[in-house]
C-alpha cells in the first residue's frame, strides 16, 4: 500500500512540476501553423485537411486522432485544453521513465531529476506546445509503456504498433528505454539478464514488421 501511495505521489509531483514548466502554453491562447488545419474548410466537419496525408505516411491512428480532435476544436481557446492533454501524457511518460531510471541510478531522486531534465528539453517542449499532426505525446507514452510491459510480449507489441501508427519517429523512443534496461544490468548477472532481452527485441522488430504490413495494406 505504501509503495502504491509513493508511486502515485511521484506521478503527481512530476505532473505539477511539468505543469509549472509549461505554464505559458497552458494559459495563453495561441495558434501554431500546424494547428491552422483545424480551422480550414473541408467537405465535412470531421475531415481534417491532413487526414489523407497522415494515412499516406502510415499514421492511421494519427489521422483518426485528428478527426476526433476536430469534434471539439472550434476556437483558438479550445486548443488550450488539448495542450493540457499533451502535458498530461508527457507527465505520464516522464513518470514511467523515472521508474526505469531507478534501476540505473539506484537512487530515486537522481532518477526523478534526470527524467524531469529530459522531458523539459526543446523536443519535448515542441510536443507539449503543438496540437496539430506533428505533436503526438500519446505516441511517446505508448512507446514507453510498451517498453515497460516487455514481460507481456503480445501486449507490448500491440502498444508499440499503436505508437507507430500514431507517429513513427516518436515511437522509436521505445529503444531509449530498452537501452536503459541494458545499461542497468548488473555485471554479475549479465548472462542471465541478457537472455531476458529477447522480449524487447522481439517486440521492437515484431512491431516494425507488423507496421510494414499495415502500411502496405493502406497503400
Amino acid at each position: 500500500m505504501n509503495q502504491t501511495v509513493r508511486t502515485i505521489s511521484l506521478f503527481c509531483l512530476i505532473f505539477i512540476i511539468l505543469s509549472a514548466a509549461y505554464f505559458p502554453i497552458l494559459f495563453t491562447p495561441y495558434i501554431h501553423h500546424d494547428d491552422v488545419k483545424f480551422f480550414l474548410k473541408t467537405p465535412t466537419k470531421l475531415m481534417n485537411p491532413d487526414f489523407y496525408q497522415n494515412v499516406f505516411l502510415g499514421r492511421l491512428l494519427g489521422a483518426m486522432r485528428l478527426t476526433m480532435y476536430s469534434f471539439f476544436i472550434n476556437t483558438i481557446s479550445d486548443l488550450t485544453f488539448f495542450r493540457f492533454i499533451n502535458v498530461l501524457f508527457l507527465a505520464l511518460s516522464a513518470w514511467l521513465m523515472s521508474l526505469q531510471l531507478r534501476n540505473y541510478f539506484k537512487n530515486d531522486v537522481c532518477a526523478l531529476i534526470a527524467s524531469l531534465i529530459i522531458f523539459t528539453l526543446p523536443p519535448f517542449q515542441i510536443l507539449a506546445s503543438l496540437v496539430g499532426f506533428c505533436a503526438t505525446p500519446i505516441a511517446l507514452f505508448l512507446s514507453i509503456l510498451a517498453a515497460n510491459w516487455i514481460g507481456r510480449p503480445l501486449w507490448s507489441l500491440l502498444l508499440l504498433l499503436m505508437s507507430l501508427l500514431l507517429y513513427q519517429s516518436i515511437a522509436m523512443f521505445y529503444w531509449v528505454i530498452v537501452a536503459i534496461k541494458i545499461l542497468a544490468i548488473p555485471k554479475e548477472s549479465s548472462d542471465q539478464s541478457l537472455k531476458n532481452l529477447v522480449n524487447p527485441f522481439f517486440t521492437g522488430f515484431g512491431a516494425l514488421y507488423a507496421f510494414y504490413d499495415v502500411y502496405k495494406t493502406l497503400l
